[in-house]
């Protein structure tokens, strides 16, 4: 059997990432010709070429050149092509390597025997960019601008004595608890103030933004203690609530702006490249930890259910009539 002179190998990720030094959990393609799952690479070359026990590199491309168009070399290049792919998961950030469908394609040419190319094929898009520390912090905000403007809409429809669902603001209250408190807070006081500190700049900036922090918290509490249906029959306590959620939006609003603007662009001259992306892994596994594998994505859709029931979800609402 004759080769033809491009011939495609599929090497599909199984989900479960590999770390160096254990078995190898890809499985290599090439027709069903070869298993390679959980067998090291060694093994795998006695395997295709029946060698009595694990073969040198000099044995494994001694053949490879004698018996370039038996099956046996179709399985050897469908080892090596598992090989190089593993390679690169260790040397390669799993942001920039892993696609969300969890399947990298590589065709390879093959011409007199030789590999002429390789390169990784991208599905429609459907590969994960790689988000830094500073761009994860930054899209935690957009989730907090979104439940300020719903506390916005409360704010109005207590004013104006309209009817207000309080689980509206009691879900959106719990939204900052849970994702900006007790997850987007802790990392920058876990992570970026410390640093900060330690590197002597922006001393003043973060001690403000550490007080405001606690602040916060408190009047969140205040904000859950009053956002129930026998507070808001009460006038005194719609007042209060409507007061919590006046001083939240008038903190954060600029306590956001300053960390968007100065502190994360800042971050990058306080830790080196590699302690910078480091941590953009560590956000991600947090995040992952505290609130599964599309934490953020499901902040964002719990923030747009609430503000359907407000009726402000509508964006093109917004725009103004000039």
């Amino acid at each position: 059997m004759r080769l033809a002179s491009s011939v495609p190998v599929a090497a599909v990720y199984d989900g479960r990432f590999p770390s160096v030094g254990s078995a190898r959990r890809w499985r290599v393609a090439f027709g069903g010709s070869l298993n390679v799952r959980n067998k090291s690479p060694r093994r795998l070359a006695a395997v295709a070429f029946g060698f009595p026990r694990s073969p040198t590199s000099h044995q494994i491309f001694d053949t490879f050149a004698r018996d370039r168009e038996g099956s046996r070399f179709v399985s050897t290049l469908a080892l090596i092509v598992g090989e190089l792919l593993y390679l690169m998961n260790i040397i390669t950030s799993r942001r920039k390597f892993l696609m969300k469908g969890r399947c990298c394609c590589c065709r390879l040419g093959i011409r007199s025997g030789r590999l002429v190319w390789c390169r990784t094929e991208e599905r429609g898009g459907d590969k994960e960019e790689e988000v830094s520390p500073a761009e994860d912090l930054m899209r935690e905000h957009g989730v907090l601008k979104r439940v300020l403007l719903v506390y916005g809409e409360a704010i109005r429809r207590i004013e104006a004595n309209e009817d207000l669902p309080p689980e509206t603001v009691m879900d959106s209250a719990k939204i900052i608890r849970n994702f900006i408190e007790d997850y987007h807070e802790k990392l920058e006081e876990d992570f970026l103030f410390p640093r900060f500190k330690k590197a002597g700049k922006l001393i003043d900036l973060v001690d403000v933004l550490l007080q405001q922090h606690q602040s916060g918290r408190k009047v969140t509490d205040i904000t859950m203690q009053f956002a129930t249906r026998q507070a808001l029959k009460n006038s005194d306590d719609r007042r209060k609530l409507a007061d919590s959620l006046r001083q939240f939006i008038r903190m954060y609003n600029p306590h956001e702006a300053r960390e968007d603007t100065i502190l994360f662009p800042e971050f990058r001259k306080v830790v080196s490249k590699n302690e910078y992306d480091s941590l953009g892994e560590d956000f991600e596994k947090k995040e992952h930890e505290l609130f599964g594998e599309d934490g953020f994505e499901k902040m964002v859709d719990k923030v747009a259910g609430i503000e359907k029931k407000l009726g402000v979800y509508d964006l093109a609402q917004f725009t103004p009539k000039v």
